[in-house]
């Protein structure tokens, strides 16, 4: 009983979830993740659920609090701008060659072969994102969402591996 009641409340205030959820993050592929993980949370506590009322409040409040971690992680592991980069001049080539082939290796060895199909058409080939979805069959939120989990997966790997 408990699983049809979460379930049929929780989609039942999903657009209202969705729209404050974008509007917090101001990304949808974000945003519907956030909505995912919020219902898995939820799901786990899906036995203790006994009232329509508590269903709609224990979702409204697993959404914020899932939006907040978000906008806290970004902040924690936001991306360095190009100016705060050391400068590689030309003499520390060999540098960057490394980087490169670090970079490399992590996206042959981490990202699926979707994940890396559409991270090099995106980055290396410059495609649009609606193209992309076009020929991968897609829509353009889930190429968004590959994109940036790739992303994601490549950077916290290299991060974790210059950590040693």
């Amino acid at each position: 009983m408990s699983n049809d009641l979460l379930t049929s409340v929780f989609l039942k205030i999903r657009p209202r979830l969705l729209t404050k959820a974008r509007q917090t993050l101001g990304d949808e592929a974000e945003a519907q993740d956030v909505l995912q993980d919020a219902f898995c949370k939820l799901w786990r506590r899906r036995d203790s659920i006994t009232s329509e009322s508590q269903a709609e409040g224990l979702s409204s409040t697993t959404v914020y609090h899932t939006c907040i971690d978000v906008l806290r992680h970004r902040r924690v592991t936001s991306v360095e701008t190009v100016e705060s980069l050391p400068d590689l001049a030309e003499d520390d080539g060999d540098e960057r060659d490394g980087i490169v082939k670090d970079v490399e290796r992590l996206i042959a060895s981490e990202l699926t072969e979707r994940q890396r199909t559409i991270l090099y058409m995106r980055d290396r080939s410059g495609e649009e994102i609606a193209d992309i979805a076009e020929q991968m069959n897609l829509t353009e939120a889930n190429v968004r969402l590959i994109l940036s989990r790739a992303r994601r997966i490549v950077r916290d790997c290299y991060r974790n591996l210059n950590k040693r």
